[in-house]
């Protein structure tokens, strides 16, 4: 059977062998978004880092600085742009007698939205709901007082339902903040949302807490934790001793205190601290009787 001319026209069309190299536009798109994605995320540079020591992280350690910086790279979070913080805070050492100041990371919760959407895997929320003091649960909270607490659900792919946190008001609440006076209802619903993403995510934002759900410890300066007055009485007749043991010349007297500090008031740090003293003075005074 002979062929027709327009099977012919096919068979010997010079552009067939063109036509099977060319590429599908939409393939090659994918391919380069696949390409641009699987680049590693642009770290901070000695600039920027040079910056956030002197603004962002004022006051942090070495140590302190690179934990920071860490978690900068690790959550591609910008510091400089209030995504995440340095904040510093005091806690007394009651083994010291003396104000601690530590690092604490905090994040924003646009931070934790933002590691989340990064993932690929975050897939929205249930809208958050209130409830009041009966357990009633409500998707907008109309009252002048307070909820009671706060839930919000976060999807995940690949999880058959969400991830629902719920954040109890009275152990969040600032009770001197004014934003918690202002809309307590947005507040606690903010620390539930980022409770959900962090139970959502946790490989992402394990250890990442937000500003408010630290609000209870400290709102925007260190809370000073101060010592009570039995241990301010516990560290002034330490200190006396202390003093007392280091001046003393009698080195029988010595090792008899030395004896007796087990059975003595003072904690054990505080006891092997003495005790270090007492051993450091007999030597003293030995190698000046020699």
């Amino acid at each position: 059977m002979e062929k027709s001319p327009r099977d012919k026209m096919i068979k010997t069309s010079p552009n067939k062998k063109n036509v099977k190299k060319v590429k599908n536009p939409r393939a090659v798109a994918v391919v380069e978004k696949k390409e641009v994605e699987a680049q590693p995320q642009p770290q901070l540079t000695p600039e920027q880092i040079d910056l956030i020591k002197r603004t962002v992280a004022k006051g942090a350690t070495d140590d302190e600085m690179a934990m920071f910086i860490h978690q900068c790279n690790r959550t591609k979070l910008d510091p400089l742009a209030r995504q995440i913080y340095s904040i510093r805070r005091k806690s007394w050492n009651k083994t010291t007698g003396k104000f601690d100041e530590n690092q604490t990371i905090q994040v924003s919760i646009d931070g934790l939205r933002l590691v989340a959407e990064r993932s690929k895997q975050y897939e929205g929320q249930t809208p958050a709901e209130w409830c009041d003091e009966n357990g009633v649960w409500t998707n907008v909270w109309l009252k002048s007082t307070p909820p009671s607490a706060a839930k919000v659900g976060v999807y995940r792919a690949h999880f058959k339902e969400p991830l629902v946190a719920v954040a109890k008001f009275s152990s969040y609440v600032q009770e001197t903040g004014p934003m918690w006076k202002k809309m307590p209802e947005v507040m606690i619903a903010k620390v539930a949302e980022a409770l959900a993403l962090r139970k959502a995510f946790p490989q992402d934002l394990s250890g990442l807490y937000t500003t408010d759900e630290m609000d209870q410890a400290d709102e925007s300066q260190p809370r000073i934790v101060e010592p009570t007055e039995g241990e301010q009485l516990e560290m002034a007749k330490f200190n006396k001793a202390k003093s007392m043991l280091s001046q003393a010349t009698d080195i029988p007297g010595l090792q008899g205190f030395k004896e007796k500090i087990g059975e003595s008031s003072f904690d054990d740090a505080h006891k092997k601290e003495l005790t270090e003293v007492i051993e450091t003075r007999i030597s003293e005074l030995q190698k000046n009787e020699q």
